[in-house]
């Protein structure tokens, strides 16, 4: 329940929220003033503390600029601690947002049709001590104002290495697709550890769900990559159909709803081999996973992973590499849920078709793919606010 208050200000009713409990947040705030149907999200600045403070009391600045008016709703999550802010506008041209004071990072997504939601993460707990909003003045649009106290961080050091979580998908008891004396399994874990050695070498972090022939749960997969606090999460795979001729690398993003028939039969049949080989139930993992899981649906990590998909296809097609037609596809599968990061599932070819496992049991074919793949991991961190 929201306790409301309600004050006329020139003959209109402003509401103003006083305090809730919503799910597992802190519903801080709630503002209508006059939202113009065709408003958008243009612009986000973040301003460090003044005098470069870094004690309790420390203020960092978030702006919103907007087009016009338009309500919105900021509200506190914990686990981790990030303050969210669902503007009911469209997404603009939304530049490169810079992190400061204490915000860590920041994702953008969209929540609902006309409901863009802003989402930054911070270092630790944090007090939102005021929130409002600004009509245009000098120039400068209408704006959302909101100052966090504590929770302070420094931004990203240019020499702290991203966390890069490679999958090499399934392993152990469960191969994979097979065709002659091709297994998924040993191609996966090749690529994944030829991939980590390209990554390290341009100083990234890489942690790997499994590094020798053993079966590693779904769940498990989830868990490693939340415990790692990776910045990205890519999950290889090669997959066999009954038509020989489909062949080409495409890359998967998670929906609730697969993008077609092909994208639904890989995604069944590859849950459909853990759920045998018993995969817990979300109910039984730990709170932390479970948080990381609610956060999917509730921020831009869908979205973030779509651009990177689409992207990364389009950049690798560039490099030569074949690609699926519509290589870049949706389906729901089971270790692409559960992550608040950009997480990607690349299917590098089709052991069912010659070409395909002619070039994906070739050493050197696998690792002109990893770095081609490195080669846009490294733009994709390069050009992002993170």
């Amino acid at each position: 329940m929201i306790l409301r208050d309600h004050v006329l200000s020139a003959g209109r009713a402003r509401l103003r929220a006083c305090a809730a409990t919503v799910g597992f947040g802190i519903l801080i705030g709630l503002a209508h003033a006059g939202a113009a149907a065709d408003a958008t999200v243009d612009n986000v600045r973040i301003g460090a503390p003044e005098g470069g403070r870094t004690d309790a009391e420390a203020v960092t600045r978030v702006v919103v600029d907007l087009s016009a008016p338009a309500p919105y709703e900021a509200f506190v999550l914990q686990e981790p601690d990030r303050l969210v802010v669902d503007v009911s506008a469209s997404l603009g041209e939304l530049g490169r947002v810079a992190a400061a004071g204490a915000v860590q990072r920041i994702r953008v997504g969209r929540r609902e049709t006309q409901v863009t939601r802003l989402v930054f993460d911070t270092a630790g707990a944090f007090h939102l001590h005021r929130h409002f909003k600004l009509p245009p003045d000098g120039g400068r649009p209408d704006r959302i104002v909101l100052d966090l106290k504590g929770g302070l961080a420094e931004p990203r050091a240019r020499n702290t290495p991203f966390t890069v979580i490679i999958d090499a998908g399934h392993g152990g008891k469960d191969p994979g697709a097979i065709r002659g004396s091709l297994r998924e399994k040993d191609l996966t874990l090749a690529a994944a550890k030829g991939l980590r050695e390209i990554l390290r070498k341009r100083k990234y972090k890489v942690v790997l769900t499994r590094e020798t022939d053993v079966y590693i749960p779904l769940r498990k997969r989830v868990e490693i990559s939340v415990q790692a606090k990776g910045d990205l999460f890519v999950s290889l795979h090669a997959d066999a159909v009954k038509r020989p001729g489909t062949r080409g690398l495409s890359a998967y993003t998670l929906s609730d709803k697969a993008s077609d028939r092909l994208a639904e039969t890989l995604a069944r049949d590859a849950d459909a081999v853990d759920a045998v080989l018993d995969v817990a139930n979300l109910q039984t993992y730990d709170r932390q996973v479970q948080s990381a899981m609610m956060d999917l649906t509730r921020t831009g990590a869908r979205n973030l992973s779509a651009q990177f998909a689409e992207s990364l296809v389009a950049s690798l097609g560039e490099r030569g590499i074949r690609l699926l037609r519509r290589p870049h596809r949706q389906a729901n599968f089971a270790v692409l849920r559960g992550f608040h990061i950009p997480s990607v599932l690349i299917e590098m070819g089709f052991v069912s078709n010659a070409n395909d496992a002619k070039l994906l049991a070739s050493a050197k074919y696998r690792r002109q793919l990893m770095t081609a793949i490195a080669d846009y991991v490294d733009h994709y961190f390069k050009t992002r606010g993170f």
